[in-house]
């Protein structure tokens, strides 16, 4: 797939690439913040924002995140318990 990387265009992002390579990371560390956008999703497809991200190389990494995926075709939304892995949810935490 040529072209690889994230795009700009009026008003959208887009990206394609391979799975990890479309992270969008900030250096700063945010005490509140407030997150909200629109999407548009393959049939089939898994995504997600990953927030709270911490990294030690001594320790484990950890973080929460909201999966964006098509929970009709997407094998990870029947994963997990209750839904906890559907579009929305956060996670292995709670139901979307």
């Amino acid at each position: 797939m040529g072209n690889k990387g994230w795009h700009y265009q009026r008003g959208t992002i887009s990206g394609q690439g391979d799975f990890g390579s479309l992270d969008i990371i900030s250096d700063k560390q945010l005490q509140r913040f407030e997150l909200s956008f629109d999407f548009n999703v393959s049939p089939g497809g898994n995504s997600g924002v990953k927030y709270f991200v911490t990294l030690d190389l001594s320790q484990y990494s950890t973080w929460a995140g909201i999966p964006v995926l098509d929970d009709s075709l997407h094998p990870d939304a029947k994963a997990g318990r209750d839904g906890n892995r559907t579009m929305a949810s956060v996670y292995d935490l709670i139901k979307g």
